[in-house]
C-alpha cells in the first residue's frame, strides 16, 4: 500500500518533484537550504540575500587585514573560528541555538559543532569548514547534520570540509615541520570552554603551542568589517526592523485592555508573550534578547527583565523588543498609556524626549558625529526640556544642564546594531558614523518616585524611545518608522475600533 503511494504522488506531482527529490539526496540539509526551503532562500543562497561569494569576499578581506597587521609580511597565518556551543537548560534538554557571530558572519553556517579554519600565506590560502558529520542515530532525534563532503563545501564555497574530529590532526598539522610558525588568529574565551567542544580543542591547542605561537586578536579586524553593512546585511536588517515595529505596534493595540471589557489591569507577562508571538508570526526565528515590559514605577528600571507585575488605568508601559531575523537584530522601544490616553505630566515628559529623539536624527540626516557626540548632543537638547518642565532648576546652564540631564538618562543615546544588539564593541564611539552603520537612537527620562527635587506629578515616570537608524550616503534611514510613536498616532493605535 505505501509503495503504490508513493508512485501515484510522484505521478501526480510530476517530474518537478522527482528533480527536487533526487537533488535533496545529494544535497546537505543542516541548516534550510534553497533545496529544502525554496520559500525562505533563493537557488546559491547561504542566507537570504546572501550566496556565498559574499562570505568569500568576506573572507577575502579578513585575510587583507591580517597582512596587514602582520609583522613578519611573510609569516604564515592560521585564523580559527569554533562554533558557539550547544547549551542545556537540564540534562538532555536543549536552549535554541545561535551561532557565534563571527562564524555565521564569514562562513553563514548556523550548525552546532562546526569551525572554520583559514590557512594562509602570501602566496596562497585555504578555508577549511569543520562539521559534525552523518550520525543517524543522533540525526533521529535532533534532525539532519551536513555531511563533510564536496557537496558541502560547494555549498558554503569554501576549499574543504572535513570531520569534527579531525580538527586537532589539523591545527597540529598546521605548525608541524613548518619553517615558519605561523600566527594564530583566534579569540580565546575567558571563562572555560565547554568539554568536548570544537572551541575547547582550539583553547588546548593555543595553550599548548603558546611558547612558539604568535597569538593575535580576530575581534578588531572583524568588528571593523561587521560594522559596515553590506546591501544584502541592510535588507536583512530592514526586515527584522519591519517585523520587530509592525509586532510591537500590534501588541500595543492589542494589549491595551485597562478598563477595557471590564479588565482593570494587564500582565506585564502578557505583553511580553504577545510581542514574541507577534514576531514570530511575521518570520523572526526568535527575540533578539528577553524583552523589557515595565509597567508603573517599573519603567525606571532600565533593564527590567522580570516582567511579573500588573500593570493598571494611569500606568504607562515601557517595552524594549527586538527579533532576530537570520542573524541580524532589531532594538525598538516604544513607551505607552495603558489607559489609552496621556495624562498631563505623561504628555508632557514624553514630548520632551520624543523632541529629542526627533532632533538626532535630524541631526543625522546631515551631519556625521560620533556616538559620544550624539550623546553630549542628547544632554544638551534634554537638560534644556527637564530645564522647562521645571525638572532642572531655571539657574542651570551650560554643564549643569548636561550633568543633570545624565542624572535623568544614565544610559547611552546609541549603539551599533547588527548580528549582535550591542554590536562590534571594540569599533570606538569617538569615530563619525559612515554610510553603511546602523546605529540605535535611545533618549529616555527615568524620574525615581524618591527623587524629591522633582515636582511630585512627575514622579515614577519612565519614558524611553528607540528607533533603528541606518546612516546612507545622503542621510539617514528609520529603518523602525512603522512602529507609530507620537502621542497622537499611539493614542489613535489604542482607540477602539467601531466594531471592537
Amino acid at each position: 500500500m505505501l509503495r503504490n503511494f508513493s508512485r501515484f504522488a510522484l505521478r501526480g506531482q510530476g517530474q518537478r518533484n522527482v528533480r527536487l527529490f533526487g537533488a535533496l539526496n545529494n544535497v546537505p540539509a543542516g541548516q534550510p537550504t534553497s533545496f529544502t526551503h525554496p520559500h525562505l532562500l533563493k537557488e546559491g543562497e547561504i542566507l537570504p540575500g546572501m550566496r556565498k561569494c559574499e562570505f568569500q569576499r568576506r573572507r577575502s578581506h579578513l585575510l587583507e587585514e591580517i597582512h596587514k597587521q602582520s609583522d613578519e609580511k611573510e609569516a604564515p597565518v592560521l585564523a580559527i573560528f569554533p562554533s558557539a556551543p550547544e547549551q542545556f537548560l537540564s540534562e538532555k534538554i536543549p536552549r535554541p541555538y545561535r551561532q557565534t557571530s563571527d562564524l555565521l558572519y564569514l562562513s553563514g553556517c548556523q550548525e552546532p559543532g562546526s569551525a572554520l579554519l583559514i590557512r594562509a600565506d602570501r602566496a596562497a590560502s585555504e578555508t577549511v569548514l569543520f562539521v559534525r558529520g552523518a550520525d543517524p542515530a543522533k540525526e533521529l532525534w535532533d534532525g539532519p547534520r551536513f555531511g563533510a563532503s564536496k557537496n558541502t563545501a560547494d555549498l558554503f564555497g569554501v576549499d574543504q570540509v572535513l570531520p569534527a574530529a579531525e580538527l586537532n590532526r589539523y591545527l597540529e598539522g598546521s605548525v608541524k615541520d613548518r619553517q615558519q610558525t605561523p600566527a594564530v588568529w583566534y579569540e580565546k574565551n575567558e571563562s572555560p570552554s565547554p568539554i568536548g567542544s570544537l572551541r575547547s580543542a582550539a583553547d588546548k591547542f593555543v595553550e599548548k603551542q603558546s611558547s612558539s605561537l604568535q597569538l593575535k586578536s580576530t575581534r578588531p579586524l572583524l568588528h571593523n568589517l561587521r560594522v559596515i553593512k553590506s546591501s544584502s546585511e541592510i535588507e536583512l536588517m530592514r526586515q527584522a526592523a519591519q517585523i520587530g515595529g509592525r509586532a510591537i505596534a500590534k501588541t500595543i493595540s492589542l494589549e491595551n485592555v485597562v478598563n477595557r471589557q471590564g479588565a482593570d489591569f494587564v500582565e506585564e507577562s502578557s505583553i511580553a508573550a504577545r510581542v514574541e508571538f507577534e514576531c514570530l508570526r511575521r518570520g523572526a526565528q526568535q527575540l533578539g534578547y528577553p524583552p523589557v515590559v515595565a509597567t508603573g514605577t517599573r519603567t525606571n528600571t532600565i533593564h527590567y527583565i522580570s516582567n511579573n507585575n500588573r500593570g493598571r488605568s494611569g500606568d504607562l508601559a515601557l517595552m524594549d523588543a527586538g527579533c532576530e531575523f537570520f542573524g541580524y537584530n532589531s532594538d525598538i522601544t516604544r513607551t505607552w498609556p495603558l489607559n489609552g490616553r496621556f495624562s498631563g505630566p505623561q504628555l508632557a515628559a514624553y514630548e520632551a524626549v520624543l523632541d529629542v529623539q526627533q532632533r538626532l536624527i535630524e541631526l543625522l540626516k546631515t551631519n556625521r558625529p560620533t556616538l559620544n557626540q550624539l550623546f553630549a548632543e542628547m544632554c544638551r537638547l534634554l537638560g534644556a526640556n527637564l530645564k522647562d518642565l521645571c525638572l532642572l532648576p531655571p539657574t542651570s546652564s551650560g554643564q549643569e544642564l548636561m550633568a543633570g540631564a545624565h542624572s535623568y538618562c544614565p544610559h547611552h543615546v546609541s549603539h551599533f546594531l547588527g548580528m549582535d544588539i550591542h554590536d562590534t564593541p571594540s569599533v570606538s564611539h569617538s569615530i563619525p558614523v559612515q554610510p553603511g552603520m546602523i546605529i540605535t537612537v535611545e533618549p529616555g527620562l527615568y524620574i525615581r518616585p524618591e527623587n524629591k527635587s522633582s515636582p511630585e506629578e512627575f514622579r515614577g515616570i519612565g519614558i524611553r524611545i528607540e528607533d533603528d537608524v541606518l546612516i546612507t550616503e545622503t542621510g539617514c534611514e528609520v529603518l523602525s518608522s512603522e512602529c507609530p510613536k507620537t502621542p497622537a498616532s499611539l493614542e489613535k493605535l489604542m482607540s477602539p475600533s467601531p466594531t471592537s
